[in-house]
């Protein structure tokens, strides 16, 4: 009810992203991670500039809403892409405790912009840190 309220008052726009519209395209030739293992551990949501529910445009005048949290949607979105890889992935529900495991930091998501931190573990060791912006 407080976003309504706030999106009435501030003339915010909401839009609703659906992740059946998420269709990964690769133009780099990835085929080197077919039949390659993923285990997706966690996707924490650190972004100052979302809630757990929205993000938003640069100047603020557009919400995006989906039917589930943040980090579950790139948690979601992550997925399917190395699924259309070619590659295995598992996750917290099914965990594949053999294959390298991954997880990513929401460090800031706009409309614009979307900044993250991945990590790669590999028997509990942590062999990659690397911050993304795209």
């Amino acid at each position: 009810m407080c976003v309504i309220i706030g999106i009435i008052i501030i003339g915010c726009q909401a839009v609703k992203v659906s992740l059946s519209n998420y269709n990964p395209v690769f133009t780099d030739d990835y085929s080197v991670y077919k039949g390659k293992r993923v285990y997706l551990m966690n996707f924490d949501n650190q972004a100052n500039d979302t809630s757990i529910w929205y993000y938003y445009s640069l100047d603020k005048k557009i919400s995006y809403s989906i039917n589930d949290t943040i980090h579950n949607y790139f948690r979601y979105a992550f997925q399917n892409a190395f699924t259309k890889a070619g590659m295995g992935v598992s996750n917290v529900d099914n965990p594949d405790l053999t294959a390298p495991a991954m997880w990513v930091t929401l460090l800031s998501i706009t409309d614009a912009s979307y900044h993250v931190r991945l990590t790669v573990q590999k028997r509990g060791v942590t062999v990659f840190t690397e911050k993304y912006t795209l």
